[in-house]
């Protein structure tokens, strides 16, 4: 699992997380539904109106390692975003724990920008759970989980070169110094040319439409 955990395939084909694995303290109506937490699904999690304390969470089947996670609002026809969360976790029979000893992190600050949220320390869990604590008009919530099921310290290749340069692509670049592949991480021992950074192109800058992707046959 590097990313695309609630997913009801991986990308090896093993069984993902199902529907039934998601549950959360309340809905607002099935169009609403927790199935619809998923990141990128055509709607959102909501929970009900009378619901002041609300709660999503998902079972993983067995211990990951979660290094991190992404929020996303509901999107632009549906407004209401989280602004704030708090984080728990459990294994095995245990009841469930606040990451940090309940720190509240800041979540969305709209309903177009996900927010990447970095795990340190990771957490080693079978199920995660988030708890709105402050949003935006309404709770509307959709979230990603980034971690694996064993090595997270292994490369997936940008560092090394393992990757092809031309397995690295983007939406637009400012100018030819600025292609995907200088968006690259390398020490200095490995680098053959000096990377500054990959740039978009003007017209896509602060639009939302601007994108980078690595495409990986790592497993």
């Amino acid at each position: 699992m590097k990313s695309g955990a609630i997913q009801s395939t991986t990308r090896d084909n093993r069984k993902g997380i199902m529907d039934g694995d998601i549950t959360a303290s309340s809905i607002l109506s099935d169009d609403f539904h927790q199935r619809f937490v998923r990141y990128d699904s055509p709607s959102c999690w909501k929970n009900a109106s009378s619901d002041d304390q609300p709660w999503i969470q998902v079972d993983l089947h067995e211990v990951h390692i979660i290094t991190g996670i992404v929020l996303q609002a509901c999107g632009e026809a549906t407004p209401g975003w989280v602004e704030e969360v708090i984080i728990q976790s459990k294994t095995s029979d245990n009841d469930y724990t606040a990451w940090k000893h309940g720190k509240v992190i800041r979540g969305s600050n709209d309903v177009r920008c996900p927010k990447v949220i970095a795990l340190d320390p990771w957490i080693y869990a079978e199920s995660i759970r988030i708890l709105p604590v402050t949003w935006n008009n309404e709770v509307g919530l959709r979230f990603e989980l980034l971690g694996c099921r064993e090595d997270c310290d292994q490369s997936l290749g940008l560092t090394d070169l393992t990757l092809l340069d031309s397995e690295i692509t983007a939406s637009s670049i400012l100018n030819d110094s600025h292609q995907p592949h200088d968006a690259r991480i390398q020490p200095f021992d490995l680098q053959m040319t000096r990377r500054i950074g990959w740039r978009p192109g003007p017209d896509t800058v602060g639009n939302g439409s601007s994108w980078i992707q690595v495409r990986s046959n790592f497993h």
